[in-house]
């Protein structure tokens, strides 16, 4: 008789994240993220009532980490400057350090209709925190301190499409970030 593995919810997250980050996560099945996690699929139904929960599991872990670090994290910062940077250099790193899952919720997510008000929430909380960084930086100009939080969001997203393509290293891609970062805020105030 065969032993039964035990897999943890946690497990599973990550494995369906592998699975999602391989095939695309419309491509990919629960038997996928079952066969390489080696249980069956009744042990998947324990945890989850369909690939859209653990999907949906993977937003609300990523959107808890989003939001840990512009809002709960401790910055010691000499100028609003300084933490705007502090910020963004965090989040970046984050973004790096687990690219497969930021490609696939901004790639994939929007594709699931049920998602898009938690992604897009997710993107209006990383321009609020810029924004009011900003309109310190902008004396109180909370309209160009908006619209320079969406720009800067912009370019942060294509140097982090630029890192992942050319598979920038930490200590590439923080003087690259920081140089853009110091030539924006140059430019804006």
């Amino acid at each position: 008789m065969r032993k039964k593995r035990v897999i943890s919810k946690e497990q599973l997250i990550n494995i369906g994240k592998d699975v999602f980050s391989e095939k695309g996560y419309f491509l990919s099945k629960v038997s996928d993220i079952v066969k390489k996690a080696g249980v069956c699929q009744g042990t998947y139904y324990l945890h989850f009532e369909s690939k859209k929960d653990i999907l949906a599991a993977i937003i609300d872990e990523f959107h808890k980490d989003i939001n840990r670090i512009l809002f709960l994290d401790k910055y010691v910062f000499k100028d609003y400057k300084d933490l705007l940077i502090q910020k963004e250099l965090s989040l970046f790193t984050y973004f790096m350090n687990n690219y497969k899952t930021t490609l696939l919720i901004f790639r994939e997510g929007y594709g699931e209709i049920d998602f898009v008000e938690k992604l897009t929430t997710i993107h209006k909380e990383m321009t609020l925190s810029r924004k009011e960084i900003l309109k310190y930086l902008l004396n109180g100009n909370t309209e160009k301190a908006e619209l320079y939080g969406y720009i800067l969001g912009g370019i942060l997203r294509g140097a982090f499409m630029y890192s992942i393509e050319k598979r920038l290293q930490k200590e590439q891609y923080i003087p690259l970030l920081n140089g853009i970062l110091e030539k924006f805020l140059l430019a804006v105030i």
